[in-house]
């Protein structure tokens, strides 16, 4: 169940032009998620579109959903969704690049990365 809910999530993701998807494995280090997900949007617009349709997506799916702020701000350059088990980082490039979570999370396992795309 949860390889399908992963794979789903990163084909939304990816269907609606998420760039440099990645999907790390962080069971063995974080006690308080499975998954982190971390996506670049080219624009504010684009990345608050990425975040209302993974939302839909959580509730779609019964995951938890954790976006208390139902707006999400524009002005933002992260957005973060916390579906519990599955937690969606939606970067724009700077920040993401600024930030760097995949090496904060470097004792995780890569479960996707843009370079295993078919």
């Amino acid at each position: 169940m949860e390889e399908k809910i992963i794979k789903d999530l990163v084909e939304l993701i990816d269907s609606k032009k998420g760039e440099d998807i990645a999907v790390i494995d962080v069971k063995e280090i974080l006690p308080v998620t499975n998954y982190v997900f971390v996506v670049t949007a080219n624009s504010s617009v684009h990345a608050h579109s990425l975040a209302k349709y993974i939302i839909s997506f959580f509730v779609e799916n019964s995951l938890k959903n954790f976006l208390h702020n139902k707006s999400i701000d524009l002005n933002n350059p992260w957005i973060l969704i916390d579906g519990g088990d599955i937690i969606v980082n939606v970067f724009l490039k700077e920040t993401r690049e600024f930030y760097n979570l995949e090496k904060l999370y470097f004792k995780g396992s890569d479960v996707y990365k843009p370079a295993m795309k078919n």
